[in-house]
């Protein structure tokens, strides 16, 4: 397929194209600007809730000072997968919906990244329980993707060349998404 050709990783050793890296590089891939959406999100997130505690006069939103509201979302997003996660790793290691949970995972991760983009003065509380949705949903999706790294090869120095290949994949995809986005703005 002409789409996944820049993503085709190569057994160092055999010099075959290996198909479950290749879709594990176009996973990392597409992660790259789904994290970096959300530092910009976050950023959206707090300047409303910032504006809103200016504009109550108490300096707070829903009880909360708007600096800790990212803080306090990644300390609830922290706290469920930490006990849920032994479950979805069970599901994913012990079950036939790897694969499953992987597709899932992935399209809500995307579909809650594009319904953030309503995000404006009456909706950054909404889109503050989406990226806690979003994070928790984007990790589960990690839990299904690390499932398949021991499945690539048995050779440690091959899985080496693996993972430094999908991490620059998600790196130069982060920068070129930043990039993008600096320019349309």
């Amino acid at each position: 397929c002409v789409v996944e050709t820049p993503f085709r990783v190569v057994n160092p050793t055999t010099k075959n194209v290996v198909n479950e890296a290749t879709g594990w590089a176009m996973d990392a891939a597409a992660r790259g600007p789904l994290n970096q959406a959300g530092s910009f999100i976050g950023t959206s997130i707090l300047r409303l809730a910032m504006t809103e505690a200016f504009k109550n006069g108490t300096g707070r939103v829903y009880g909360f000072r708007p600096g800790s509201l990212l803080t306090m979302a990644s300390v609830i997003t922290g706290l469920v997968c930490a006990f849920t996660m032994p479950l979805v790793g069970a599901i994913v290691d012990h079950t036939r919906f790897r694969k499953q949970v992987g597709f899932f995972t992935a399209l809500v991760v995307c579909i809650i990244t594009g319904v953030q983009c309503i995000i404006g003065p009456s909706t950054w509380f909404a889109v503050l329980i989406l990226e806690i949705v979003g994070g928790y949903t984007l990790i589960a999706h990690m839990t299904a993707s690390m499932a398949y790294l021991p499945d690539l090869t048995e050779v440690e120095e091959e899985l080496h060349h693996y993972t430094s290949r999908f991490n620059i994949t998600q790196y130069c995809f982060q920068a070129c998404f930043v990039g993008f986005i600096t320019g349309l703005s």
